[in-house]
C-alpha cells in the first residue's frame, strides 16, 4: 500500500483534497475559476507553489483541511500573495467562518512580520464547502458585527473589511461549470463522495468520456478508486466496473485498479467466499486495515490480524472512531 493510500484510509476526504488540490497544475485553475478576474488578473500563475504544512496554523496546530499557496504578483517589484483554501466537510455550516479566517491571517501576518518584516502580503482565502448543507452565512466579516445606523455609522471605520471566497459543492454542478477537465472530475468525485453516491460519480464519468472525451489520468483514476473505497466502505467496485463502456480504456483502467484493491483484501484473508457475505467480509478487511494504519500513523504498534477478525464490522468501526478522536485530539486541535 502507498503513503498516499494509507492517508486516504486514515482521513478520506481531507486526504484527497489535499493530494489533488495541493498540485499548483489544479490549484491554479480552482483560484483562476473563482477568485474575482481583477483578483487572477494581478497574479503571476506561473509562480505558484504550495508551501509545507510549517507555514499554516504554527500556533493554533497544522491541520488536514487546509493549503496554504504563495505566488509573485504580476507587476514587477509588487511582491507576492498568498493564497489559502480551507476545505469544510462538517455536516452544519460554519456561519463564524470569517471569524476564523481572520484568525488564520493573524497567524500568517505575525510570522512574516517576524521573520521578514513589513510590507505584508495580501491574503485571498477560498472556502471549498464540501458539506451535504448549502452554506447559507454571510462570507463577508463585517457583517458579523452590529452596527447601530448600519453602513452608515461612523463605527465602521473601526471594524475589519474583508470577505472570502466560497465554492460550494451543495449547490455547485462541476460538470457543466467547470472547464478545466481535471478538475472538473475531482470537484465532482468530492461531491458525490460526501453524499455516498459515488456510483452516480462514475456513471456520469462515464457519460463525459463517452460524450465529451473527457479523459482522467491513470494517477487520479487511481487515487479516486482509493477514495471510493475508503469514503464508503460498502461500495461494491464489482458492480462499478461491470458499468463501464466493455472495450474502453477508462474500464481497462478501472479494472487493473480494482483488482488491486481486491488482490489486497483477499491475500489478507478479508474477503468472504460466499456472494451473500461478500459485502461484509469486504467492509470488515476496509474497517481492520483502517484500524491497523490509523495505530502506524499515531505511532503505535498495529493490532495483530488475528486479534481484529475476531470483531464485528460494528466493533471494528468503534474502534476506529475512538482512535480517530485520538488523532484528531492530537493532531487537529480547532
Amino acid at each position: 500500500m502507498t503513503l498516499d493510500e494509507i492517508i486516504l484510509a486514515a482521513q478520506s476526504h481531507d486526504a484527497f483534497a489535499k493530494k489533488v488540490l495541493g498540485d499548483p497544475a489544479l490549484a491554479a485553475p480552482l483560484f483562476q475559476g473563482h477568485l474575482p478576474r481583477e483578483v487572477v488578473a494581478q497574479v503571476d500563475w506561473g509562480t505558484l507553489r504550495a508551501l509545507p504544512p510549517s507555514f499554516i496554523k504554527s500556533t493554533l496546530q497544522q491541520t488536514h483541511a487546509d493549503l496554504l499557496f504563495t505566488a509573485r504578483l504580476a507587476t514587477p517589484g509588487a511582491g507576492e500573495v498568498l493564497l489559502h483554501l480551507l476545505f469544510e466537510h462538517q455536516t452544519t455550516v460554519e456561519p463564524l467562518m470569517p471569524l476564523r479566517l481572520m484568525g488564520y491571517m493573524h497567524e500568517l501576518w505575525s510570522r512574516q512580520a517576524k521573520a521578514e518584516g513589513l510590507p505584508l502580503p495580501p491574503v485571498n482565502s477560498m472556502v471549498l464547502n464540501q458539506g451535504p448543507q448549502q452554506w447559507t452565512p454571510s462570507v463577508q466579516f463585517q457583517d458579523m458585527v452590529c452596527l447601530p445606523g448600519g453602513g452608515d455609522s461612523p463605527l465602521r471605520e473601526f471594524v475589519p473589511r474583508f470577505r472570502h471566497v466560497l465554492l460550494d459543492l451543495a449547490t455547485f454542478d462541476p460538470g457543466s461549470q467547470e472547464h478545466h477537465a481535471q478538475l472538473r472530475i475531482v470537484l465532482q468525485h468530492m461531491k458525490m463522495a460526501r453524499l455516498r453516491r459515488i456510483v452516480e460519480f462514475f456513471a456520469w464519468l462515464v457519460r463525459e468520456h463517452k460524450e465529451v472525451e473527457l479523459v482522467i489520468h491513470d494517477d487520479l483514476l487511481r487515487l479516486s478508486l482509493v477514495y471510493a473505497f475508503n469514503a464508503d466502505p460498502g461500495l461494491d467496485l464489482e458492480n462499478i466496473v461491470r458499468t463501464l463502456p466493455g472495450e474502453s480504456n477508462l474500464k481497462q483502467q478501472t479494472m487493473i485498479i480494482a483488482e488491486t484493491l481486491f488482490d489486497r483484501l483477499r491475500q489478507e484473508g478479508r474477503q468472504e467466499g460466499r456472494q451473500e457475505g461478500r459485502q461484509e467480509g469486504q467492509e470488515a478487511g476496509v474497517w481492520m486495515g483502517k484500524v491497523q494504519l490509523l495505530e502506524s500513523l499515531m505511532g503505535r504498534e498495529p493490532t495483530l490480524e488475528a486479534e481484529l477478525s475476531r470483531l464485528s464490522v460494528t466493533e471494528l468501526r468503534q474502534r476506529f472512531d475512538v482512535l480517530e478522536a485520538e488523532y484528531n485530539a492530537a493532531f487537529k486541535k480547532a
